[in-house]
């Protein structure tokens, strides 16, 4: 390990890594970096460039703080995904197009991914060459690469090599300058989007800073006062981003208690309301699919046509990385180094204790109690575990404060693919001089076993294709093609065998440059199986019209929709059809039907909530609202205002009912599904006022699922009673309601409309309720003006109808203004202002210093 490389020494292979890394992104990805596709499989498409798309255009009405286009309203900054204050963002400021704009930063964030690698090879030991491999392989693995369709965590592997440049040193002291970088690294992480990794990161950082060797109580106090110096200082650089996302959390569904014991609730398998729970381990890694680590794509493609055989395993859930594959001969050379290898370089055990606790970690829904349920089930014994009892990740989310916030198991594959990466880096210095051969024998041993692999599924082509006929099939992708994933399979193994050959042959030679051909090899084996994981489509797709095309916001409410589907909704007749452009139909499918974050892109409201924390209250309100049955469903949409209803009437069930026949039509379209959009003419005005109400006591901060699930049902019941009472959550002191007569004539006129403000004029006689269909949120304040005596008062603002906000006013006319006034947004910005300022600052002092030193030693 070097503690510090100087700048000549590093220039130029990390400057080599960044060039050759962008030479290869502009000759794989040259359509997607001139603008002329978009790269969108998964949530690339439908979820981040939309959201690129939203936030460009509302940067330039100020900072963006409110989304009023998704649920009835969220705080944009709380929803880390946006990632709002990342210095990466700066890329949309620039005059390219929105498809160009979106694809640069995430091919750009490849290339800086080669570039961070390759400093962390170099700060680990290895040679100029050797850490550029590195860099490049590590960039182009299958992890990294997937991770075009998840901007965030694509981000977060970007700045991970510096995390373990810094922080996985077999050292207990902190130096100054150190704390600062990690802090900063970390920092970039959360402001990025990724706040797991950087959780975890750290928590790698002092967990191996104590376990270097025996714990003295003296060196424990010191590593953990270190790790809360380094935790204190990121959390200062990204206040902006933490304190928002904290308060969030708090009334998530990321933060519902069932009402059970904190260890009973972790043994107990989740009730189906607990969605974070269910949701909590999904994207496990089978131990199955650590062969995609020897053989590229050896599970089967995904898309474009579903080849994915690995399906017919019935524990197979879904694919967070659509490929492991960092090259055979990196995955044997670094395997090698950390298992095997006499050396005794001392990064080597800390490497291998990461990349075995975090590769077990990925494994997270099949825990202990999944193999203990499978071994029953052998036997004929119902199944009564809960699967991920017992495993690495369950045990952390049980034991670590805030890891129960986090999902996703499958995100910890990053750190296995980094340490085998600079496992292999640290291999190739060896492997030359190698006096065992054992490296030599490993590959060839590989070789061989691919070979026959290569034989046997050859010989016994036909009778695996029958055998995965039943394999079920994909509801985008459609049916398994036997065939093709036959074929992928024998390809990878193909693939495999030339590289371990080669790479087996050049190190038994005795070539002169064997160990740059090495080298070579190594980044053309990564390059040449992974390339073709990002699947774009024509961008020409993204300019499809739709029934609201020609609608234009002009200071007033936007036009809202109501899907009346599941989130993952597609023609029935594509589970059952594959086609080679179905990427393509699925964003054009998706435009047509109006999902929700296309309608964001438009600025189209939608009801549906897909930020990433979304507010628990909320989720239980559009849980109920889709299963009311339709005329009460009806009567609650006219009250939100809601102006468009795209209903699956394929669907037969509650969740699908078809709302036409309660609406008036104006305008439908059919695919190739009944799918029907119809105009809603009897949406009510966003605003009204009510002459009576009703004073509930709010819920407690943490209420359970059942208490939500309650007060939700409770309020909704009373759906025609709107008109006439509005039911009020608060525990502050609010007058009571005077009965007013039939005859109530109060009005109000919305005067403008913005994202951040809204200003309405009333009128009314008693005192009354002014009720405004958008979502409450504790930081909206509200300001009213007395029209005869012009006297300004804050009044506060209240849940009302469960979501809605609501205002208590007295008699006579006013003129209401709601703003929203997120105080922890604005205090995260002074916090992280001062903090990155103060950081500059030293940085720019350390630096002049530095150079009037080496100015001084020169003249002397």
């Amino acid at each position: 390990m070097k503690s510090r490389i100087s700048f000549t020494s590093w220039w130029w292979p990390v400057s080599s890594a960044v060039v050759v890394s962008f030479l290869i992104v502009a000759a794989c990805f040259g359509p997607e970096v001139c603008g002329s596709r978009l790269i969108a499989f998964r949530d690339a498409g439908h979820f981040y460039f939309p959201l690129h798309c939203y936030l460009r255009q509302a940067w330039s009405d100020g900072i963006p703080l409110w989304n009023p286009y998704e649920g009835l309203g969220t705080p944009i900054v709380a929803d880390g995904t946006t990632a709002v204050f990342y210095p990466g963002k700066l890329i949309f400021a620039l005059p390219f197009s929105d498809v160009q704009a979106s694809n640069l930063y995430l091919l750009l964030h490849i290339v800086a991914c080669s570039g961070t690698a390759c400093w962390a090879a170099l700060r680990f030991g290895c040679r100029s060459a050797i850490a550029m491999a590195v860099g490049l392989v590590f960039a182009f693995s299958g992890f990294c690469l997937a991770q075009t369709s998840n901007a965030v965590f694509l981000v977060g592997a970007t700045w991970l090599p510096l995390v373990a440049a810094d922080g996985w040193i077999p050292n207990d002291k902190f130096p100054w300058s150190r704390t600062m970088r990690l802090a900063t690294w970390l920092s970039l992480m959360i402001l990025g989007g990724d706040p797991q990794l950087a959780f975890l990161s750290l928590m790698i950082v002092v967990a191996g800073s104590l376990l270097i060797r025996p714990v003295s109580l003296a060196r424990f106090g010191r590593v953990v006062l270190s790790g809360l110096g380094i935790a204190l200082i990121c959390a200062a650089l990204s206040a902006v981003q933490v304190i928002p996302s904290y308060v969030a959390s708090k009334h998530s569904v990321r933060n519902i208690d069932n009402g059970s014991t904190t260890w009973s609730k972790w043994f107990e398998r989740p009730e189906e309301f607990e969605s974070h729970r269910l949701a909590q381990y999904r994207f496990s890694v089978g131990p199955w699919r650590w062969t995609e680590f020897l053989w590229p794509n050896f599970s089967g493609r995904i898309y474009p046509v579903n080849q994915r055989w690995i399906r017919a395993i019935p524990a197979e859930g879904h694919a967070w990385s659509a490929s492991l594959y960092m090259g055979c001969i990196a995955f044997v050379l670094g395997t090698w180094w950390l298992v095997f290898d006499k050396d005794r370089d001392r990064l080597r055990r800390p490497l291998a204790s990461i990349a075995l606790f975090c590769l077990l970690a990925s494994l997270g829904f099949y825990g202990v109690g999944w193999i203990a349920n499978e071994l029953n089930l052998w036997q004929g014994i119902e199944a009564g575990w809960w699967e991920p009892v017992g495993g690495i990740y369950w045990i952390m989310s049980c034991l670590v404060p805030g890891w129960q916030q986090f999902r996703y198991p499958g995100k910890m594959m990053v750190v296995v693919t980094l340490v085998l990466c600079l496992a292999a880096g640290k291999a190739c210095g060896r492997t030359t001089s190698d006096a065992t051969g054992l490296p030599k024998r490993l590959l060839g041993s590989f070789a061989g076993v691919s070979g026959i692999g290569v034989v046997a599924v050859w010989a016994n082509q036909s009778r695996i294709v029958a055998l995965l006929q039943s394999t079920a099939g994909d509801s985008l992708f459609g049916p398994l093609d036997a065939k093709g994933s036959v074929d992928r399979m024998l390809m990878a193994m193909v693939h495999a065998f030339i590289a371990s050959s080669l790479a087996m042959w050049l190190m038994r030679s005795k070539l002169r440059h064997r160990q740059i051909l090495l080298l070579l090899l190594l980044v053309i084996d990564v390059v040449a199986a992974n390339v073709s994981l990002p699947i774009s489509v024509d961008s020409k797709v993204l300019g499809g019209k739709t029934v609201l095309t020609d609608f234009v916001q002009r200071d007033r409410p936007p036009e809202r929709i109501f899907r009346n589907s599941e989130s993952v909704w597609y023609p029935a007749n594509w589970a059952a059809t594959g086609s080679d452009h179905r990427m393509a139909e699925c964003v054009e499918w998706d435009l047509r039907t109006l999902k929700s974050r296309y309608t964001l892109a438009r600025k189209w409201a939608t009801l549906q909530d897909t930020s990433s924390i979304p507010s628990a209250d909320y989720a239980f309100f559009y849980q109920q609202l889709r299963h009311l049955e339709s005329q009460r469903q009806m009567e609650l949409l006219n009250w939100l205002g809601v102006d468009w209803i795209v209903a699956d009437r394929s669907a037969g069930t509650a969740e699908g009912n078809d709302l036409s026949d309660t609406v008036e039509t104006q305008t439908q379209f059919v695919l190739d599904e009944p799918v029907k959009v119809t105009r809603n003419q009897t949406a009510r005005q966003p605003a009204w006022m009510v002459p009576n109400w009703t004073v509930l006591p709010p819920l407690k901060r943490k209420a359970t699922s059942h208490e939500l699930e309650q007060r939700t049902h409770e309020i909704l019941a009373s759906i025609p009673q709107w008109q006439d009472m509005a039911i009020l959550e608060t525990e502050l002191p609010v007058a009571e309601s005077v009965e007013a007569s039939h005859t109530f004539d109060g009005e109000c006129w919305l005067q403008a409309y913005s994202a951040h403000e809204v200003s309405l004029k009333t009128k009314s006689p008693v005192p009354s309720v002014l009720v405004l269909a958008e979502a409450y949120h504790p930081d909206w304040v509200c300001q009213i003006v007395d029209a005869k005596s012009q006297r300004t008062q804050q009044v506060p603002v209240l849940r009302t109808n469960r979501m809605l906000r609501g205002v208590s006013l007295p008699a006579g006319e006013f003129e209401v203004t709601f703003r929203f006034r997120p105080i922890g947004t604005y205090v995260g910005m002074v916090i992280s202002g001062l903090t990155w300022s103060c950081l500059v600052l030293i940085v720019a002092v350390r630096c002049v210093r530095r150079f009037f030193r080496s100015e001084q030693t020169e003249c002397n």
